[in-house]
C-alpha cells in the first residue's frame, strides 16, 4: 500500500519526504511483526489451556515467553509511530 505524504512533506527539499516514507515502510514492516507475535501468544495460550497436568508449567512458561516477544514487538512498533510522527509534526 502506498501511501501519500502531505504537501508540505513533499514540498521540503530537507529529505523529510524520503525519512517519511521510510518510516511508514517500517512502521508497516513493525505492525506485522507485532500481528505475528500477536497470534503466536493466541496459539500459545491454546496449547497452554489444553496441555495436561503434567505439561501445564511449561506451557505457561513458553506462553509467558511468546508474551514478551509480543510486548517487544508491540514497543518497537509504538516507538516507530513516534519516531514517525517526530518527523511528521
Amino acid at each position: 500500500m502506498r501511501v501519500s505524504l502531505p504537501q508540505s512533506i513533499r514540498a521540503g527539499g530537507d529529505g523529510r519526504a524520503s525519512s517519511v516514507e521510510a518510516l511508514v515502510d517500517e512502521m508497516v514492516v513493525m505492525y506485522v511483526e507485532w500481528r505475528e507475535h500477536a497470534d503466536t501468544v493466541a496459539d500459545a495460550y491454546a496449547r497452554w489451556c489444553a496441555a495436561p497436568p503434567e505439561e501445564g508449567t511449561a506451557r505457561f512458561a513458553a506462553y509467558l515467553a511468546t508474551l514478551d516477544q509480543e510486548q517487544a514487538a508491540a514497543s518497537g512498533y509504538a516507538d516507530t509511530i513516534s519516531d514517525l510522527r517526530a518527523v511528521i509534526d
